[in-house]
């Protein structure tokens, strides 16, 4: 029963799985092949001198290898698993979750490509500690800013009035916790508290106590 009401909490559970090694290496050699012909375009567009071999890219005398921990798989897990987390936690409508879990690695592979462009260039032209730390600071960067544009997909649809919340539950008949039997408890307890006056008896009239919020003439019994 617990499984049938929250699917969605078991099944983050298999991102607890670890990835075959087979089906690692199936996946993580595209990508490097992909992120360096990428990074190596874009190094032309630029008309930066560099040349490739492989998953390896010359630029200004020096070597840097696009080795599997630059491929981005490891960006694709991780802002995967925070996506996730976020899509169930909100009240989106299936089709909005759908979307940004579909677009979320494609935007990790985007930011990791972003990132082995000034990678490379540092490489080429500072000492090699400092292109490490570089690298290894970006990720982090890229990361937030992967989960940065995922989430600006959702605001873009709202932008374009397109539904992606769930709306709420209509309140049950009868329930004293809707807004509306909020509203008429409160004015009912104000023209109380405004209009009751404490009355006492004196002299065969009534007379009108100084805590009376209201106006009430005085009348004889």
């Amino acid at each position: 029963h617990v499984l049938w009401r929250m699917p969605a909490a078991f099944i983050v559970l298999a991102f607890l799985v670890p990835v075959p090694g087979m089906v690692r290496q199936q996946i993580a050699i595209p990508l490097q092949t992909a992120t360096t012909i990428v990074t190596e375009f874009i190094f032309v567009l630029l008309s930066l001198a560099v040349e490739r071999h492989g998953n390896v890219l010359w630029y200004n005398g020096v070597q840097v290898a696009v080795a599997e921990a630059c491929n981005g798989m490891r960006m694709v897990f991780a802002l995967v698993l925070v996506t996730y987390a976020v899509a169930f936690a909100t009240p989106l409508l299936n089709y909005a979750r759908v979307l940004i879990l579909v677009l979320s690695p494609v935007f990790a592979i985007a930011c990791n490509v972003l990132r082995m462009i000034p990678t490379v260039w540092i490489f080429g032209h500072y000492p090699k500690p400092v292109g490490e730390m570089f690298h290894d600071l970006s990720g982090w960067v890229m990361i937030a800013a992967a989960f940065v544009m995922v989430m600006a997909v959702i605001r873009v649809l709202r932008w374009a009035e397109i539904p992606v919340m769930q709306r709420p539950p209509p309140p049950r008949r009868g329930s004293t916790c809707s807004p509306i039997n909020r509203a008429k408890r409160c004015s009912a307890s104000t023209a109380l508290s405004i209009f009751t006056c404490n009355r006492v008896r004196c002299s065969g009239s009534i007379v009108v106590s100084h805590n009376c919020s209201g106006f009430i003439s005085p009348r004889p019994l």
